[in-house]
């Protein structure tokens, strides 16, 4: 919704709906006129949002993934691996058929998902991910070391990431 220089957001995923916006009243004017239609609450202040949290200052807001990229490593076990600063070993040729021992697909495929949603604050990894990702039907040895990989990569750097939104 732009009204002039005046932009409202608006975001729903499934059953929740983020208004977004820097003029309160607009923020205001819209909660009213959506709450004619549908049963609303609002919550306040967004503190998360799916594995997103949100620190404000007073002109910034930080997006971060650092507690769910934290899960994530304690979930598969990573937490004790040497981290990395090597995302992918350089010209990899990943192939569908290595001929290598295929691993475990409910496993690889769970990590494989895991890290598209963290690609949102760490960029840095999707083209990683989307490698990987390619191999979720039949996954090998190579893949499965790959994806170790990016996740020891993540794990050097999971507190230095955020996202810096000015307001």
């Amino acid at each position: 919704m732009i009204d002039g220089d005046k932009c409202t957001i608006i975001i729903l995923y499934v059953d929740d709906l983020m208004i977004i916006g820097r003029h309160v009243e607009k923020i205001k004017d819209l909660e009213v006129q959506l709450s004619t239609k549908f049963k609303m609450s609002n919550l306040g202040t967004m503190q998360q949002y799916i594995a997103l949290a949100f620190v404000y200052l007073s002109t910034r807001i930080f997006l971060s993934q650092n507690k769910y990229a934290n899960k994530l490593l304690r979930r598969f076990r990573m937490v004790n691996n040497n981290p990395i600063s090597t995302l992918m070993e350089e010209r990899l040729q990943l192939q569908s058929n290595m001929g290598e021992e295929f691993v475990d697909q409910l496993m690889y495929k769970s990590m494989v998902r895991s890290l598209i949603f963290l690609t949102h604050s760490r960029p840095y990894i999707s083209f990683a991910v989307s490698c990987v990702n390619r191999y979720l039907g039949a996954p090998q040895q190579t893949h499965f070391i790959t994806i170790k990989q990016i996740y020891d990569t993540s794990r050097e750097h999971v507190m230095e990431y955020s996202i810096l939104m000015h307001v």
